[in-house]
């Protein structure tokens, strides 16, 4: 394989998505988190995501067979828990109050976003995936994929879905097998 390898970030929920092989409302999602895994089991994608996402799976309906493929991916190659620094604490801190301030009554991001864009930022993603403000339900926090581009007017992240294979293929092989 010639090239560079992307390095991309997962929010939690795209882990979860693949963990539990969530049914989602549009199917393309999947499959977009699917072949992404499946980049990453070929090595054209090294997989970024915070060891905050620990937390945060602890807290989902994971069944044991998505527990014990997430302790599997701690040993996978072009898979990377980032540790949480002061430095990033500082950029999290950072985008937080920087929405405080935009718009001191609308939608806050929560610590937990704040500090996997801050991971995101510091590890030089090229991409951020996630589903955070694809749905239709109300929110109680800001979603992310609006920022995509310009995160706390100051990071030029890109946010966005995980794209599907552009062969049409899909397979639900990859990554957390």
């Amino acid at each position: 394989m010639g090239g560079k390898r992307v390095r991309a970030y997962w929010d939690t929920c795209i882990l979860l998505a693949l963990l539990k092989r969530e049914k989602r409302e549009n199917p393309l999602d999947m499959q977009g988190v699917y072949h992404q895994a499946r980049m990453c089991d070929e090595g054209q994608v090294e997989v970024i995501t915070s060891v905050h996402t620990l937390v945060e799976t602890h807290d989902s309906t994971l069944p044991d067979e998505g527990r014990k493929q997430l302790v599997n991916l701690r040993r996978h190659p072009h898979f990377m828990l980032a540790e949480t620094t002061v430095r990033i604490a500082e950029i999290a801190r950072e985008i937080c109050d920087h929405y405080r301030r935009e718009d001191p009554e609308g939608l806050r991001v929560t610590s937990s976003d704040s500090i996997h864009l801050a991971t995101a930022i510091l590890y030089k993603c090229d991409v951020f995936y996630t589903f955070d403000g694809c749905g239709k339900k109300p929110r109680r926090s800001r979603p992310l994929l609006p920022m995509s581009g310009n995160v706390a007017n100051k990071y030029t992240l890109r946010i966005e879905k995980p794209p599907t294979d552009p062969s049409g293929q899909f397979s639900m092989e990859g990554l957390a097998e």
